[in-house]
Protein backbone atom coordinates (compact mmCIF):
# COMPACT_ATOMS: atom_id res chain seq x y z
CA UNK A 1 0.00 0.00 0.00
CA UNK A 2 1.84 3.24 -1.28
CA UNK A 3 2.42 5.99 1.38
CA UNK A 4 0.98 9.62 1.01
CA UNK A 5 3.11 12.35 1.22
CA UNK A 6 1.17 15.97 2.49
CA UNK A 7 2.75 19.00 2.58
CA UNK A 8 1.71 21.39 5.69
CA UNK A 9 2.09 24.96 4.93
CA UNK A 10 1.50 27.14 8.48
CA UNK A 11 0.58 30.86 8.21
CA UNK A 12 1.72 33.39 10.58
CA UNK A 13 -1.67 35.04 12.10
CA UNK A 14 -1.94 38.76 10.96
CA UNK A 15 -1.47 40.49 14.18
CA UNK A 16 1.57 38.45 15.27
CA UNK A 17 3.89 40.37 13.38
CA UNK A 18 2.99 44.11 14.15
CA UNK A 19 2.58 42.35 17.81
CA UNK A 20 6.67 41.22 17.33
CA UNK A 21 7.57 44.79 15.79
CA UNK A 22 6.28 46.54 19.28
CA UNK A 23 7.20 44.59 21.29
CA UNK A 24 11.21 45.29 19.83
CA UNK A 25 10.62 48.75 20.03
CA UNK A 26 10.38 48.51 24.09
CA UNK A 27 14.68 46.73 24.23
CA UNK A 28 15.49 50.08 22.55
CA UNK A 29 17.68 52.42 25.41
CA UNK A 30 15.39 55.13 24.26
CA UNK A 31 12.49 54.49 26.52
CA UNK A 32 9.46 54.85 24.24
CA UNK A 33 5.62 54.06 25.70
CA UNK A 34 2.70 54.17 23.35
CA UNK A 35 -0.69 54.81 23.75
CA UNK A 36 -2.92 54.90 21.00
CA UNK A 37 -6.78 56.30 21.81
CA UNK A 38 -9.35 56.19 19.80
CA UNK A 39 -9.24 58.84 16.95
CA UNK A 40 -5.75 57.20 17.08
CA UNK A 41 -6.67 53.75 16.34
CA UNK A 42 -9.07 54.60 13.79
CA UNK A 43 -6.56 57.22 11.95
CA UNK A 44 -3.89 54.16 11.96
CA UNK A 45 -1.42 56.54 14.28
CA UNK A 46 -0.17 56.70 17.55
CA UNK A 47 1.07 58.71 20.03
CA UNK A 48 4.42 57.87 22.28
CA UNK A 49 6.40 60.00 24.91
CA UNK A 50 10.09 59.46 24.86
CA UNK A 51 12.41 60.13 27.57
CA UNK A 52 16.21 61.46 26.64
CA UNK A 53 18.56 61.79 28.95
CA UNK A 54 20.58 65.11 28.59
CA UNK A 55 22.72 67.95 30.84
CA UNK A 56 22.12 71.73 30.70
CA UNK A 57 24.62 74.29 29.67
CA UNK A 58 25.24 77.82 29.23
CA UNK A 59 23.56 79.27 26.18
CA UNK A 60 26.89 81.42 26.42
CA UNK A 61 30.71 80.34 27.49
CA UNK A 62 33.30 83.68 26.75
CA UNK A 63 36.96 82.47 27.49
CA UNK A 64 38.10 86.21 28.14
CA UNK A 65 41.48 87.61 27.55
CA UNK A 66 43.67 90.66 27.17
CA UNK A 67 44.69 92.11 23.52
CA UNK A 68 47.92 93.66 25.01
CA UNK A 69 50.96 91.92 27.44
CA UNK A 70 51.00 93.47 30.71
CA UNK A 71 50.87 93.29 34.59
CA UNK A 72 47.81 92.92 36.50
CA UNK A 73 47.03 96.31 38.70
CA UNK A 74 43.06 95.19 39.67
CA UNK A 75 40.78 92.72 39.61
CA UNK A 76 37.12 93.45 39.76
CA UNK A 77 35.57 89.63 39.79
CA UNK A 78 35.49 87.05 41.91
CA UNK A 79 34.77 83.21 41.11
CA UNK A 80 31.49 82.96 41.73
CA UNK A 81 30.16 86.94 40.86
CA UNK A 82 27.48 87.63 38.83
CA UNK A 83 28.22 90.57 36.38
CA UNK A 84 26.74 93.22 34.19
CA UNK A 85 27.43 93.75 30.42
CA UNK A 86 30.02 96.62 30.70
CA UNK A 87 31.42 96.03 34.14
CA UNK A 88 35.24 95.55 34.64
CA UNK A 89 36.77 92.73 35.61
CA UNK A 90 40.47 93.22 34.99
CA UNK A 91 42.55 96.00 34.52
CA UNK A 92 46.45 95.71 33.06
CA UNK A 93 48.93 98.54 34.04
CA UNK A 94 48.54 101.51 31.60
CA UNK A 95 50.34 104.29 33.10
CA UNK A 96 52.49 104.83 30.29
CA UNK A 97 49.54 104.34 27.38
CA UNK A 98 47.08 106.89 30.02
CA UNK A 99 50.24 109.51 29.15
CA UNK A 100 49.95 109.15 25.65
CA UNK A 101 46.40 109.61 25.02
CA UNK A 102 46.58 112.43 27.65
CA UNK A 103 49.44 114.07 25.12
CA UNK A 104 47.31 113.21 22.13
CA UNK A 105 43.66 114.81 24.20
CA UNK A 106 45.89 118.42 24.41
CA UNK A 107 47.18 118.13 20.62
CA UNK A 108 43.65 117.50 19.66
CA UNK A 109 42.11 120.08 21.35
CA UNK A 110 45.11 122.76 20.65
CA UNK A 111 43.75 125.43 18.02
CA UNK A 112 47.08 127.38 18.21
CA UNK A 113 48.86 125.73 15.12
CA UNK A 114 45.23 126.80 12.89
CA UNK A 115 45.07 130.51 14.48
CA UNK A 116 48.41 131.41 13.58
CA UNK A 117 48.46 130.31 9.93
CA UNK A 118 44.86 132.23 9.85
CA UNK A 119 46.81 135.30 11.14
CA UNK A 120 49.54 134.87 8.73
CA UNK A 121 47.23 134.43 5.82
CA UNK A 122 45.37 137.83 7.07
CA UNK A 123 48.37 139.86 6.86
CA UNK A 124 49.27 138.45 3.22
CA UNK A 125 45.87 138.87 1.81
CA UNK A 126 45.85 143.07 3.33
CA UNK A 127 49.83 143.26 1.56
CA UNK A 128 48.57 142.15 -1.44
CA UNK A 129 45.61 144.34 -1.30
CA UNK A 130 48.10 147.39 -0.14
CA UNK A 131 50.06 146.47 -3.54
CA UNK A 132 47.56 146.51 -5.83
CA UNK A 133 45.57 149.50 -4.48
CA UNK A 134 48.91 151.59 -4.73
CA UNK A 135 49.14 154.65 -7.42
CA UNK A 136 50.02 153.84 -10.70
CA UNK A 137 53.35 156.39 -10.26
CA UNK A 138 54.68 153.88 -7.62
CA UNK A 139 53.43 150.46 -8.54
CA UNK A 140 55.53 147.87 -8.32
CA UNK A 141 56.26 145.70 -11.13
CA UNK A 142 54.98 142.74 -12.26
CA UNK A 143 57.50 140.23 -10.42
CA UNK A 144 56.72 142.12 -6.66
CA UNK A 145 53.08 141.62 -7.50
CA UNK A 146 53.64 137.59 -8.71
CA UNK A 147 54.95 137.52 -5.19
CA UNK A 148 52.64 139.02 -3.03
CA UNK A 149 49.77 137.23 -4.79
CA UNK A 150 52.19 133.89 -3.79
CA UNK A 151 52.29 134.70 -0.62
CA UNK A 152 48.39 134.29 -0.13
CA UNK A 153 47.93 130.97 -1.58
CA UNK A 154 51.14 129.72 0.22
CA UNK A 155 49.48 131.28 3.72
CA UNK A 156 45.80 129.59 2.54
CA UNK A 157 47.12 126.68 1.85
CA UNK A 158 49.36 126.87 5.52
CA UNK A 159 45.54 127.52 6.90
CA UNK A 160 44.40 124.01 5.47
CA UNK A 161 47.66 121.76 6.59
CA UNK A 162 46.68 123.48 10.11
CA UNK A 163 43.00 122.34 9.71
CA UNK A 164 44.36 118.55 8.67
CA UNK A 165 46.49 118.34 11.34
CA UNK A 166 44.42 118.85 14.11
CA UNK A 167 41.88 116.07 12.19
CA UNK A 168 44.50 113.99 12.22
CA UNK A 169 45.20 114.59 15.95
CA UNK A 170 41.64 114.21 16.99
CA UNK A 171 42.18 110.95 15.12
CA UNK A 172 44.96 109.96 16.74
CA UNK A 173 43.95 110.34 20.54
CA UNK A 174 40.88 108.37 19.27
CA UNK A 175 43.15 105.80 18.90
CA UNK A 176 45.12 106.26 21.98
CA UNK A 177 41.93 105.69 24.03
CA UNK A 178 41.18 102.76 22.50
CA UNK A 179 44.49 101.23 22.67
CA UNK A 180 43.78 102.35 26.16
CA UNK A 181 40.61 100.14 26.83
CA UNK A 182 42.58 97.50 25.24
CA UNK A 183 44.32 98.03 28.72
CA UNK A 184 40.46 96.56 30.57
CA UNK A 185 38.54 93.63 30.29
CA UNK A 186 34.85 93.60 30.36
CA UNK A 187 31.93 91.69 30.43
CA UNK A 188 30.66 91.14 26.55
CA UNK A 189 27.49 90.09 28.32
CA UNK A 190 25.79 89.83 31.67
CA UNK A 191 26.93 86.71 33.49
CA UNK A 192 28.42 84.69 36.01
CA UNK A 193 32.33 83.96 36.53
CA UNK A 194 32.93 80.57 36.58
CA UNK A 195 36.46 80.61 36.73
CA UNK A 196 39.42 82.98 37.10
CA UNK A 197 43.10 82.10 36.51
CA UNK A 198 45.26 85.15 37.23
CA UNK A 199 45.78 87.21 40.30
CA UNK A 200 46.87 90.72 41.11
CA UNK A 201 50.34 91.24 40.05
CA UNK A 202 50.63 88.53 37.35
CA UNK A 203 52.25 89.38 34.14
CA UNK A 204 49.50 87.88 31.34
CA UNK A 205 50.20 87.51 27.73
CA UNK A 206 48.41 88.85 25.15
CA UNK A 207 45.05 86.22 23.95
CA UNK A 208 46.10 83.98 26.79
CA UNK A 209 42.78 83.58 28.58
CA UNK A 210 42.53 84.92 32.45
CA UNK A 211 38.76 83.96 33.12
CA UNK A 212 35.79 82.01 31.97
CA UNK A 213 31.89 83.86 32.14
CA UNK A 214 29.45 81.95 31.10
CA UNK A 215 25.48 83.15 30.81
CA UNK A 216 23.11 81.65 32.77
CA UNK A 217 19.90 82.70 31.50
CA UNK A 218 18.49 80.69 29.73
CA UNK A 219 20.31 77.20 29.91
CA UNK A 220 20.01 75.18 27.02
CA UNK A 221 19.88 71.59 26.30
CA UNK A 222 21.31 69.87 23.01
CA UNK A 223 19.74 66.19 22.76
CA UNK A 224 19.66 63.53 19.94
CA UNK A 225 16.10 62.32 19.58
CA UNK A 226 14.87 59.26 17.57
CA UNK A 227 13.44 60.11 14.13
CA UNK A 228 10.12 58.67 14.83
CA UNK A 229 9.94 61.49 17.77
CA UNK A 230 11.60 64.14 16.24
CA UNK A 231 9.10 64.28 13.24
CA UNK A 232 6.39 65.67 15.18
CA UNK A 233 8.51 67.97 17.30
CA UNK A 234 8.21 71.84 16.37
CA UNK A 235 9.60 75.24 17.38
CA UNK A 236 7.69 76.63 20.26
CA UNK A 237 6.61 73.41 21.53
CA UNK A 238 7.49 72.78 25.20
CA UNK A 239 8.81 69.72 26.74
CA UNK A 240 8.73 68.34 30.71
CA UNK A 241 12.28 68.54 31.85
CA UNK A 242 12.97 66.14 35.19
CA UNK A 243 16.14 66.16 37.20
CA UNK A 244 17.98 63.12 38.41
CA UNK A 245 19.46 65.47 41.52
CA UNK A 246 15.76 65.69 43.66
CA UNK A 247 17.33 68.70 44.70
CA UNK A 248 15.98 70.47 41.75
CA UNK A 249 12.46 71.10 41.04
CA UNK A 250 10.77 69.91 37.32
CA UNK A 251 10.49 72.77 34.74
CA UNK A 252 9.05 73.19 31.39
CA UNK A 253 11.98 73.58 28.21
CA UNK A 254 10.82 75.11 25.24
CA UNK A 255 11.98 73.45 21.89
CA UNK A 256 14.03 76.28 19.38
CA UNK A 257 14.93 74.06 16.75
CA UNK A 258 15.08 70.57 15.53
CA UNK A 259 17.67 69.72 13.11
CA UNK A 260 17.13 68.46 9.65
CA UNK A 261 20.09 66.40 9.48
CA UNK A 262 20.10 62.91 10.67
CA UNK A 263 23.10 61.11 12.00
CA UNK A 264 22.40 57.97 9.77
CA UNK A 265 24.25 55.40 12.21
CA UNK A 266 21.74 56.33 15.27
CA UNK A 267 18.73 57.38 13.14
CA UNK A 268 18.43 60.32 15.46
CA UNK A 269 18.61 63.85 14.95
CA UNK A 270 19.67 67.03 16.89
CA UNK A 271 17.02 68.85 19.02
CA UNK A 272 17.91 72.46 20.99
CA UNK A 273 15.77 73.63 24.16
CA UNK A 274 15.64 76.71 26.16
CA UNK A 275 14.80 76.75 29.65
CA UNK A 276 13.82 79.88 31.77
CA UNK A 277 16.27 80.13 34.75
CA UNK A 278 15.70 83.99 35.86
CA UNK A 279 15.82 83.03 39.38
CA UNK A 280 19.14 81.18 38.89
CA UNK A 281 17.99 78.29 40.76
CA UNK A 282 18.93 75.76 37.93
CA UNK A 283 22.82 74.83 37.35
CA UNK A 284 24.58 74.01 33.83
CA UNK A 285 25.86 70.91 33.66
CA UNK A 286 22.38 69.04 35.95
CA UNK A 287 21.76 66.21 34.28
CA UNK A 288 18.15 65.89 33.45
CA UNK A 289 15.32 63.56 31.71
CA UNK A 290 13.61 65.22 28.63
CA UNK A 291 10.41 64.31 28.27
CA UNK A 292 9.16 65.00 24.57
CA UNK A 293 5.65 64.04 25.16
CA UNK A 294 2.31 63.53 22.79
CA UNK A 295 4.74 63.11 19.45
CA UNK A 296 3.09 61.66 16.92
CA UNK A 297 4.54 58.44 15.45
CA UNK A 298 3.33 58.85 11.74
CA UNK A 299 3.65 62.68 11.44
CA UNK A 300 4.77 64.12 8.47
CA UNK A 301 8.04 64.88 7.79
CA UNK A 302 8.70 68.36 6.38
CA UNK A 303 5.21 68.89 5.30
CA UNK A 304 5.37 65.30 4.03
CA UNK A 305 2.14 62.78 3.62
CA UNK A 306 1.77 60.76 7.14
CA UNK A 307 3.68 57.20 7.00
CA UNK A 308 1.52 54.35 6.08
CA UNK A 309 1.66 51.54 9.40
CA UNK A 310 3.77 48.38 8.71
CA UNK A 311 1.87 45.68 7.10
CA UNK A 312 2.81 41.81 7.15
CA UNK A 313 4.51 40.70 3.78
CA UNK A 314 2.43 37.42 2.57
CA UNK A 315 3.99 34.89 -0.07
CA UNK A 316 2.71 34.75 -4.13
CA UNK A 317 0.58 31.19 -2.75
CA UNK A 318 -1.96 32.47 -0.28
Amino acid sequence: MGLSTHRHTRWWPAGLIPAAVAGALTLLPLRLSAAADDSAATSGSARVTADVMAFTAPIRTASMAATTTGRIVELACEEGREVRAGDLLIRIDDAVQRSRAEFARLKAESTLEIDLARVRHGRAVEELERIEGLPSAVRPSAHELSQARAAVEEARLAVALAERDRQMAISDHQTQLRQLEEHAIRAPFDGYVSRRMAEIGDTIEADRPVLTLVQLNPLIISCDCPLMVAAGLRAGQRVLLRPQDGGFAERQGVVRWVSRVAEAGSQTVRVRIEIPNQDSAWIAGLQVRVVFENAPLTAAVAGGDALEPLRPERSAQE
